[in-house]
């Protein structure tokens, strides 16, 4: 009678195991995804009455459409996607980019809001962010404990009759509702709102880089940050912002 053995049962084992080893640390060091980008969004009461403050009036004619005929996105004529234009050409900044910041925080994003332009030739999201922790603000609009808005070109609305509008968004970082990240984030005063320079999320006790720069050099392990546990890192950026001091 002939022996079995149990070597290629124990090898497929081993391989599951490694398989699903490998499959949990890729979803601990990949940014959370961007549903925002996929699910759309009932448009907002403010777009629905037609009736805007002199602040939302700013932050939507920023998204204005040059072109003096631009088709609007809600009309029954426009298709229903609009791809943005060419992607931006990225230009790496620093890892930790504290000089060209007006407020470093620790935030979640708490929720997401697509809106159109003042012409409605464009959409943008604006982010809900609760300031968890400060390392910097001069602006004086990112106060502990306070929601303060995110402002991100793009975005995908339901209208009122059910249609879906989209336009595609381009940025170098990634950002999603129910996650925590330290955010570096410029401050414009017109329209009393934060745009991002880089971000980088707080997942499972790590740091997860979401600028494409960041992520290569994690890839090739030249980045120094991507390794380091939550509080360390931290640590970094409230040093780097007592310094005032960019740290690549």
């Amino acid at each position: 009678m002939a022996k079995t053995s149990c070597w290629p049962a124990l090898l497929l084992s081993l391989l599951c195991i490694s398989l699903l080893t490998a499959s949990g640390q890729n979803t601990s060091n990949t940014p959370t995804p961007e549903t925002w980008k996929e699910s759309a969004v009932d448009i907002s009461q403010t777009d629905l009455a037609g009736q805007k403050d002199v602040v939302r009036q700013q932050r939507s004619a920023l998204f204005n459409d040059k072109r003096p005929n631009a088709p609007k996105l809600d009309s029954a004529e426009t298709r229903k996607t609009v791809e943005g234009g060419f992607p931006p050409y990225f230009v790496r900044i620093p890892a930790i980019p504290v000089q060209e910041s007006d407020a470093v925080i620790v935030g979640t994003v708490k929720a997401a809001q697509p809106y159109l332009s003042n012409d409605h030739a464009h959409l943008y999201t604006e982010f809900s962010i609760r300031v968890d922790e400060q390392m910097k603000d001069s602006s004086g609009c990112a106060a502990v404990g306070s929601t303060i808005p995110v402002v991100i070109g793009g975005g995908k609305m339901r209208l009122e009759d059910g249609r879906v509008i989209e336009e595609k968004s381009f940025a170098n970082f990634t950002i999603a509702v129910g996650a925590r990240y330290v955010f570096f984030l410029r401050y414009n005063k017109v329209g009393q709102h934060f745009a991002v320079a880089k971000s980088w999320e707080l997942k499972n006790g790590a740091v997860v880089p979401t600028a494409h720069e960041d992520r290569m050099d994690a890839r090739q392990g030249k980045g120094q940050f991507a390794t380091m546990a939550e509080p360390k890192f931290i640590q970094a950026v409230h040093a780097a912002a007592d310094r005032d001091q960019d740290r690549q």
